[in-house]
């Protein structure tokens, strides 16, 4: 790094320890010129004299804030000077004649009496927020492919015309999603467990990071694994129930997204102070999976949560099939795709139809998007926080979508 520092001073002592450090070429300048140095430092006349005061003496330093070069200069400017701050406090104690524990009159020692759980305490923030993403990433492309790739490749109709019963016809599909996306995320589980379990044999000896003695508790795997079932299970209507709606592979693929974003919610929320297993908390599907995660890898064995996920998380899956079966009951539904989208501004040119397309909802967002933005922006200062906040909720966006709906014959 260049570092200028202001003629006249580069003989006092700091500044011979920063021309000292290989990385650092130093310059002296009249004053700051950003085109010859990454940064600048300009110490006070009486530099010298105000530190044999045992007073303290000023420093300018300039540096460029929206120049990494000059960023990673300060950086390494101020890790030197906070050394030399070290020594001169050294100094300093010897000769007053003072200990060093003059300036440290607290030592604190900490104990950690759990130690051997830390990490898995950490792991249980990461890993379950990863299976999941995973899990739907590896639920989302058998789906659209059995659902949206048949109708896509013409194949839809002649499976509806077996001899199957639509629910046998749904169950199918269920359980060959939820078989993938469940040996999808066994896969992930147990690669990163492994990864985790071994990234202690690359710290050195008496490392105190967490990780260092990872180890995943044995006795918690089966129920880990049944609950994972069962949240595979739900993640599989999920994907099924919006790749059916879809017309196309490429069409299934953007709902997912929703999907995707609906999931990370739980992990987020998982994650902040406070929330623990219990009340209502238990019974919020994902969510609890994440706690329950957490709290097994920890040696928290409370059955009463784990009945709770699992009564919940099957309450859940039951009422996916039970759409997914009405779904594949309605014909209308599953094959109601005009095959355009609604651009027409003349209601007596449109077609009614049961479903909004993908870029019917992005025309609405693109027309509610900025009247949010500079039309509730401006009411605020007219009619007050609490009367926008009503008009932007209930007649900007319910309304409006009303509206729309109406406007472009799309059953409400």
């Amino acid at each position: 790094y260049k570092v200028a520092v202001k003629e006249g001073f580069s003989d006092i002592a700091l500044i011979q320890k920063i021309a000292a450090n290989e990385q650092i070429k130093l310059i002296t300048l009249k004053k700051a010129d950003f085109t010859k140095s990454d940064i600048f430092i300009e110490p006070s006349d009486n530099f010298t004299d105000q530190l044999n005061q045992f007073a303290s003496a000023n420093l300018k330093i300039s540096y460029k804030t929206a120049e990494e070069s000059s960023r990673f200069a300060y950086d390494k400017i101020n890790d030197i000077i906070y050394d030399y701050e070290k020594k001169l406090i050294a100094q300093r104690l010897a000769k007053e004649k003072l200990p060093e524990t003059f300036t440290n009159p607290i030592k604190v020692e900490v104990i950690k009496i759990d130690k051997d759980k830390e990490s898995r305490f950490l792991a249980g923030r990461i890993l379950p927020g990863i299976m999941l993403i995973m899990l739907v990433v590896g639920c989302s492309f058998i789906a659209s492919e059995v659902s949206a790739g048949e109708k896509e490749r013409g194949t839809l109709e002649t499976i509806l015309c077996s001899p199957l019963s639509r629910a046998e016809l749904v169950c199918g599909k269920y359980m060959t999603v939820a078989s993938v996306g469940f040996v999808s995320a066994m896969v992930n589980l147990g690669c990163m467990a492994f990864t985790i379990n071994h990234i202690g044999s690359f710290m050195p000896e008496g490392s105190d990071s967490p990780f260092a003695n990872f180890s995943m508790p044995l006795t918690v795997i089966p129920i880990l694994v049944f609950c994972l079932i069962l949240v595979s299970f739900l993640v599989s209507g999920l994907c099924l129930i919006a790749a059916s709606l879809a017309r196309t592979i490429q069409e299934a693929s953007q709902y997912m997204i929703p999907i995707t974003l609906l999931l990370s919610l739980p992990v987020i929320s998982s994650s902040l102070p406070g929330i623990s297993m219990e009340g209502t908390t238990r019974y919020i599907p994902f969510l609890n999976f994440c706690l329950l995660f957490q709290d097994l890898l920890v040696d928290k064995v409370i059955f009463a949560d784990i009945i709770a996920v699992i009564f919940s998380t099957s309450i859940f899956c039951l009422l996916a099939i039970a759409i997914l079966i009405k779904i594949y009951n309605s014909e209308d539904t599953l094959f109601n795709h005009e095959g355009h989208s609604t651009f027409s501004l003349s209601r007596k040119k449109l077609k009614a139809k049961l479903f909004p397309e993908f870029s019917d909802i992005f025309i609405i967002f693109l027309i509610s998007l900025p009247l949010y933005l500079y039309v509730n922006t401006k009411l605020q200062f007219t009619l007050g926080t609490g009367t926008s906040l009503f008009f932007s909720q209930w007649g900007l966006f319910f309304g409006g979508a009303i509206i729309f709906l109406k406007f472009y014959k799309i059953n409400i």
